[in-house]
């Protein structure tokens, strides 16, 4: 693998700090449902005035998080994006085809951003 920079470090850790206090200004439900702040141009505007930043940052944050929740739950079903095929080469990952047995049951996954 490629070394990080400490560029690029400062970088991530800016933008982790952004994100944070971002966070830290939604409400309970905002963070378990972000959606909310999606449909309300009030909310965006006073999540971005407690954090100290934009309202197109607050939304940008919003919009990368449903871009990753929506991969991750791609990848969670054995579906690659922008791997050509999915599930090969992975045996054992409990992909339909794929070596098998029953699939076990998972628990739901809480949507949102957690307990910040």
């Amino acid at each position: 693998m490629n070394k990080i920079s400490q560029e690029q470090l400062d970088a991530g850790e800016s933008q982790l700090k952004r994100s944070e206090a971002m966070i830290n200004s939604m409400t309970i439900e905002e963070r378990k449902n972000p959606e909310l702040l999606s449909n309300s141009p009030s909310r965006r505007k006073r999540v971005a005035k407690g954090a100290g930043y934009a309202e197109k940052d607050v939304m940008r944050l919003v919009s990368d998080f449903q871009r990753m929740r929506s991969l991750m739950q791609q990848m969670g079903r054995g579906q690659f994006p922008g791997m050509g095929m999915p599930g090969m080469g992975m045996p054992g990952m409990g992909m339909p085809g794929m070596a098998g047995g029953k699939k076990k049951k998972k628990a739901k996954k809480k949507k949102g951003f957690g307990q910040l």
